[in-house]
C-alpha cells in the first residue's frame, strides 16, 4: 500500500518507515504537495531494474510481445528450457531473458485483469 508523507514527516519517522518498507509498504515523499521520491524495498528495486533492462532489449521485448499475445488469445505461456533440459535461469542470457519475460507475463495475467 502507498503512503504519502512530506519530506519533514519522513525525516522524523525514517527508521520506522524503513521497517514498514521491509514489510511491503511503499512511501511516496511529497514536496510542496507533489510526489518527488519513493522509498521501496531493495527487492522491488531489483525487479524494476530487471524489467527495465528487458524492455530496453529488442530480443527480450519481442519475447514479451509474443508472450503477451499468447496470454491475450488464451494460449499457453511456455517457459523455455536449454538443450540440457535445465531451467532457462541457468541457460544462456537470451534464453534466460525469454524465460523471465514469459514468467512476468504469466504473473501479470494472474494478478491483474485481462489485457
Amino acid at each position: 500500500m502507498d503512503r504519502f508523507l512530506t519530506a519533514i514527516e519522513v525525516r522524523h519517522q525514517f527508521l520506522k518507515l524503513l521497517e514498514e518498507v521491509q514489510e511491503g509498504e511503499r512511501v511516496i515523499i511529497t514536496r510542496r504537495g507533489k510526489p518527488t521520491a519513493v522509498i521501496i524495498d531493495f527487492e522491488s528495486l531489483q525487479l524494476l531494474s530487471e524489467v527495465g533492462h528487458l524492455w530496453q532489449d529488442p530480443q527480450s521485448l519481442s519475447h514479451i510481445r509474443a508472450a503477451h499475445e499468447d496470454v491475450r488469445t488464451g494460449g499457453v505461456v511456455r517457459l523455455i528450457r536449454n538443450t540440457h533440459g535445465a531451467a532457462a535461469g541457468s541457460a544462456s542470457p537470451q534464453q534466460g531473458a525469454s524465460w523471465l519475460a514469459s514468467l512476468l507475463i504469466l504473473i501479470f495475467r494472474i494478478v491483474s485483469p485481462p489485457f
